[in-house]
């Protein structure tokens, strides 16, 4: 719920940082699943969260056309869990 209402409020007032709303401890050495976390907005979610010291795990379907990519989160690949779900059509 606080990174909900993290992103809730980002995304609401202007001239904001995700550094000036949150304490920088505050996702420090939590676990964080990141769903769609290799397309644009949850590979930016991780990089923030990675920055954040939480210790992230990512999880993606890879569905061709829907933008995940492993380039996407290359500064903070070495530092986070990824799961690929490859899903049968």
């Amino acid at each position: 719920m606080e990174l909900l209402n993290l992103l809730f409020v980002r995304f609401t007032r202007e001239k904001q940082t995700v550094n000036d709303l949150v304490e920088l401890d505050s996702f420090r050495d939590k676990k964080v699943l990141v769903t769609g976390g290799l397309g644009f907005i949850g590979s930016n979610l991780t990089i923030k969260l990675v920055e954040l010291g939480a210790r992230v795990t990512l999880l993606d379907a890879m569905i061709k056309g829907h933008g995940g990519n492993l380039f996407n989160i290359k500064t903070v690949k070495d530092r986070v869990s990824i799961n690929l779900w490859r899903c049968q059509r």
